[in-house]
C-alpha cells in the first residue's frame, strides 16, 4: 500500500487541510526543465547502479517499460538531461558516488516532483542522499533492504518561490516525517507539500508489475498535485 500525505496551504486566507491516498552549492547535473501539465506517456525514469544489483529478467523488464539503464552516478552527472525527469532508481554503490554537493541536488530534485527509488539500500544512507538524518521511522525500524527490496519516496513540494523558500527554511519534510504541525506561518500563496513511501520487492514478473503500477500512480500524483497547485494560485484572491 502507498503511504501518502499530502497538504494544501491556502496561503493568507489561513485554511489548511490534509488527506491520505491509499493507493528540496550545486552539483555538476543539470537542472530540470519545464514539466508538462500532465504526465507523459512514457515518463522519464532512470535507473543508476552496478548491473548486478539487478537479475537479467528484471533488467529486461526494465528495458521493456521504456526505463533507462544509465550506469554509475558520476556518468548521470555529466549528462544533460533533455526532457524532465521523472523517477530516479539507484542502488548502494550510486549512493557511495554521492558528496554533499550531490545531496543537497537531489534534495532539490524531489521536492521539484522527482520520485526516488532505492533498491537494496542501506536506508540510513538513502536518506542522506537526500539530505535528511533518517526517515525517521518508529521504533525498531530496518536499517537496510534486501538485494531485490525497493523503497520508493516522494517529497514534492510547490508554491511560489518566496513560499517554497519559507517552507525549505523551516524543514517542512523533516516535520512531515517526524509528524509534527506543518501549519508553517508566513506562507501567502496556496502550496503544497507531499511526502510518502512504499515499500516491496521485485523478485518476479508480478512483483515487478506492482512497483511499476505503483510508480506510476507516485508519479501521476505528483503531476496532478503540481496542477492543482498552479490552478489554486492563478484562482487566489488577488490584494
Amino acid at each position: 500500500m502507498i503511504k501518502k500525505a499530502t497538504v494544501l496551504f491556502l496561503g493568507m486566507l489561513g485554511l489548511a487541510f490534509g488527506y491520505l491516498w491509499a493507493v528540496g552549492g550545486f552539483s555538476s547535473i543539470p537542472t530540470q526543465v519545464a514539466y508538462a501539465a500532465t504526465m507523459p506517456a512514457t515518463p522519464n525514469i532512470i535507473y543508476l547502479g552496478a548491473p548486478e544489483s539487478l537479475t537479467p529478467e528484471i533488467s529486461a523488464m526494465m528495458r521493456k517499460n521504456n526505463m533507462e539503464l544509465g550506469g554509475s552516478w558520476r556518468n548521470f552527472a555529466q549528462d544533460q538531461l533533455a526532457r524532465p525527469l521523472d523517477a530516479l532508481i539507484f542502488d548502494n554503490s550510486a549512493l557511495q558516488e554521492m558528496n554533499a554537493e550531490d545531496h543537497h541536488w537531489l534534495r532539490g530534485r524531489l521536492e521539484d516532483g522527482v520520485i526516488v527509488v532505492g533498491i537494496g539500500v542501506n536506508l540510513e544512507k538513502f536518506a542522506n542522499s537526500l539530505d535528511l538524518d533518517s526517515f525517521y521511522f518508529p521504533g525498531n525500524a530496518r536499517v537496510s533492504l534486501e538485494p531485490q527490496e525497493y523503497m520508493i519516496f516522494t517529497g514534492f513540494l510547490a508554491g511560489t518561490a518566496e513560499d517554497v523558500a519559507v517552507l525549505r527554511a523551516n524543514n517542512w519534510l523533516e516535520r512531515s516525517l517526524k509528524g509534527e504541525d506543518t501549519s508553517i506561518p508566513g506562507i501567502k500563496f496556496p502550496a503544497i507539500m507531499s511526502q510518502g513511501q512504499q515499500f516491496g520487492s521485485f523478485n518476479d514478473a508480478d512483483g515487478f508489475g506492482r512497483f511499476q503500477r505503483s510508480l506510476t500512480e507516485f508519479i501521476d500524483g505528483t503531476y496532478q498535485d503540481r496542477a492543482d497547485n498552479a490552478k489554486a494560485i492563478a484562482n487566489f484572491p488577488k490584494r
